[in-house]
């Protein structure tokens, strides 16, 4: 064991790696927070509004952590979501107060938050941040990790991986990761316009996912997430097509001005078979890259810190009882993965059964409001957690 011991090392100071410092840090435990980059903030001026969604118990989580106070000073709360599945025959709203919530979450920008989030890692109590630095190799003995830095050599109890998608150490939690190209792409757009306020659509047709997210009183993020062979038809080496977007969403949008085109990505994504091995973790896109339908990414990513919180509180170190904690960690990782392929599936990919089924369910709920209840729990990570206002 090496001088530098530590009871826990955090690889990447993401939206993640942050979080479950800070949390670890207001545990006692000895951390050391390892970030290839400086941990500056990006200028306000060059990066424009990139959506995040933050459902409600993410919120009930950030706010367990001490957090929430200050990411709501970033956040626009979403009261209302409507998903619409081709025609009006097949549309269905969801209302907080249908469970006894003020707000099925928040949208704020990914920026700002990582700012936030950041500055309370300068702030730890006890643990120390390497920046400009990463680890570079581990040597698993009996005793501890044996971690090679490019600045120094330190050991841990305990290595957290969340240093994103194209992470160099997953490979030694997993050494199977499918890759999955859906063949399409994905843009993000902001724009001005006028709107009913704290209500995110959906839109699911033909050519795509169309989304449609406030992030204030007047603006709004549009992520449009379209087929290959439909990309040319909303967007050209010009920009996007506005009057083909305002088609889309007429029946919900008086007007659009002030369009932005802010990023574009193909979407490929990929899962890691195993997310634990030997005191190793992985954690947020070093584990997987969730497609954007549903927004489950980050909001399964603070679960995850929520469970190893919660079972370190107990425990006080993560390889007791370490069975328990994967097997609830799997089971929700298991149930996030599956609400995506089928919201996927039943609802991009079309088709005569896709379009039956989605009817058929969307007819169902709306007649029966403990079904509909339980479909909402459910995508927002509610079921059997506590959670009314």
């Amino acid at each position: 064991m090496l001088d530098n011991h530590y009871d826990f090392v955090i690889s990447g100071a993401g939206l993640v790696g942050c979080v479950i410092t800070k949390q670890l840090d207001a545990l006692g435990f000895d951390v050391c927070l390892v970030e290839k980059s400086k941990l500056d903030k990006r200028k306000e001026e060059t990066r424009g509004f990139n959506t995040l969604s933050i459902n409600h118990r993410s919120k009930l989580i950030f706010e367990k952590f001490g957090l929430w106070e200050r990411i709501l000073d970033i956040s626009y709360p979403i009261e209302k979501l409507t998903l619409k599945y081709r025609s009006n025959l097949s549309t269905i709203s969801f209302l907080s107060q249908d469970i006894g919530i003020n707000e099925l979450g928040y949208v704020c920008d990914r920026f700002k938050l990582l700012d936030i989030l950041r500055d309370e890692v300068t702030k730890l109590s006890k643990g120390i941040i390497l920046t400009n630095d990463k680890v570079s190799s581990v040597k698993r003995s009996d005793e501890c990790l044996e971690l090679e830095l490019s600045s120094r050599k330190i050991s841990t109890n305990s290595l957290l991986i969340s240093d994103g998608i194209e992470s160099e150490l997953s490979d030694m939690v997993s050494k199977t990761k499918e890759h999955i190209d859906y063949g399409q792409k994905s843009f993000l757009l902001n724009c001005t316009g006028v709107f009913d306020q704290k209500h995110a659509i959906q839109i699911f047709n033909e050519f795509g996912i169309f989304a449609l997210i406030p992030y204030s009183d007047n603006e709004m993020s549009l992520v449009i997430t379209i087929k290959d062979e439909y990309v040319e038809s909303f967007f050209t080496n010009s920009g996007p097509d506005v009057d083909m977007i305002k088609g889309i969403f007429q029946q919900y949008i008086e007007d659009i001005d002030n369009i932005k085109h802010m990023s574009t990505y193909s979407l490929i994504t990929h899962r890691n078979e195993n997310f634990y091995e030997d005191r190793v973790m992985l954690l947020g896109n070093s584990l997987q890259l969730l497609h954007p339908v549903g927004a489950q990414g980050y909001n399964f990513s603070l679960r995850c810190i929520e469970n190893i919180i919660d079972h370190l509180i107990t425990h006080r170190k993560l390889s007791i009882n370490i069975d328990s904690l994967i097997d609830e960690i799997a089971s929700d990782r298991k149930k996030t993965m599956n609400n995506v392929d089928v919201a996927h599936n039943v609802l991009f990919k079309g088709g005569m059964i896709s379009s039956l089924l989605s009817y058929a369910s969307f007819k169902l709920m709306r007649v029966n409001m403990s079904l509909k209840n339980k479909f909402l729990e459910n995508i927002l990570g509610l079921t059997n957690y506590s959670y009314k206002d």
